[in-house]
């Protein structure tokens, strides 16, 4: 490594949860290994990074800087959302879990957080149901469908209802775009 400056990753062996549930069609134990996952995430509090708050209310300005008046509506409407010290990932979706033996484990901690756990539920919502899919893919409107059934049936494991994370997930659709401009 001879003075270089970077991150070192342990090498995980075993397959991300997309690519098995694309391979297996098994949305439901899908939902089940996230769930289960997240649940256990979600047991920690912690303080010393940055607050959701704070990761949403930069991609709020960056995004709404031409519409002042959206974005006073979309801080509002952060302002309004609950506070917390839950160990939040950030990042949560099938892209970034990996089975190894019927194990189930996260990697990319890049976007963790501590906040009210609503927040990583709605955000891994928005993550599972809401990123685009490319108009060229094959079997788009499939792809779609099992998108939203995904997000449902993750819904339910977590026995949270969309009600519940609605507010959230306004807000993270809002603060998308200064997140991810190009998407």
């Amino acid at each position: 490594m001879e003075e270089r400056i970077g991150i070192i990753y342990d090498k995980i062996e075993g397959e991300s949860l997309l690519d098995w549930v694309m391979r297996t069609g098994d949305v439901q134990s899908c939902a089940v290994y996230m769930a289960n996952l997240h649940k256990e995430i979600l047991q920690n509090n912690i303080s010393n990074v940055p607050s959701y708050k704070e990761f949403l209310k930069y991609n709020i300005v960056k995004a709404l800087s031409g519409n002042p008046n959206k974005q006073k509506e979309a801080l509002d409407m952060l302002d309004k959302l609950k506070d917390g010290n839950t160990l939040c990932h950030g990042d949560f979706h099938p892209g970034n879990i990996f089975i190894s033996d019927g194990q189930a484990m996260v990697i990319d901690f890049m976007n963790v957080c501590h906040g009210d756990f609503l927040y990583d539920i709605a955000r891994t919502v928005f993550l599972v149901e809401y990123t685009p899919v490319p108009a060229e893919v094959k079997e788009r409107e499939m792809l779609l469908q099992l998108k939203k059934t995904l997000a449902d049936l993750y819904l339910i494991e977590m026995n949270v209802t969309r009600e519940v994370v609605q507010d959230y997930l306004l807000v993270i659709i809002m603060a998308r775009a200064g997140e991810c401009p190009n998407e």
